[in-house]
């Protein structure tokens, strides 16, 4: 082997190899490809980017996650005025169409309702639940239920829609939170403030 005009070893034709450079490029290839597997296999551990990523990503699923699950009486809260407004509206709507007095009927010491039909005085006056078709349509909350006016413990609708008592606030309220639900006085009309 000697050398070419830079001052580089020139090659040998006197070698075994189909390639001119006599293979060095190929295995000089190679080499370089194998000591950059073995860098990686040495490396062990996560980069600090990596690192960083996924604080980030955990800081956020903990900001977005965490006031949901401190709510859960909020969630009640709402949940109840929810079912509430909707069973109002069905007494209303059952008194409009059947030309019949319908209402909601409070039982505060066990905090439930029931739907009933004229009155609140007979248990077969409560309506049957949507869910059977069999059952006494009775409904059990889990938040404070303040009435207004007080001691006031049903409201009835007329074939017009009309509340008795003649208007009505309706406030499910936790620690945290309160939901008011108004019947209007003379026109029925059933809301959330």
């Amino acid at each position: 082997m000697g050398n070419n005009r830079q001052g580089q070893p020139s090659l040998s034709y006197s070698r075994l190899h189909c390639c001119p450079c006599g293979g060095r490029m190929r295995s000089m290839k190679i080499t370089g490809l194998v000591q950059r597997i073995k860098s990686k296999e040495k490396r062990q551990g996560f980069t600090l980017i990596e690192l960083v990523m996924v604080i980030v990503v955990i800081g956020i699923i903990a900001v977005v996650v965490t006031p949901k699950l401190l709510s859960v009486p909020d969630t009640r809260v709402r949940k109840d005025s929810k079912i509430l407004l909707n069973y109002l509206t069905m007494a209303q709507e059952l008194a409009m169409s059947r030309s019949e007095s319908y209402g909601v009927c409070f039982d505060s010491g066990n905090s439930r309702y029931t739907v009933n039909k004229t009155d609140c005085t007979n248990t077969a006056n409560i309506i049957a639940s949507p869910e059977d078709r069999v059952s006494p349509l009775r409904v059990n909350y889990n938040s404070t239920l303040t009435i207004t006016p007080s001691g006031t413990s049903s409201i009835f609708f007329d074939y017009l829609g009309r509340p008795t008592p003649n208007g009505i606030t309706l406030e499910f309220s936790s620690a945290s939170l309160s939901v008011t639900i108004k019947v209007e006085p003379n026109t029925g009309y059933i809301h959330e403030l």
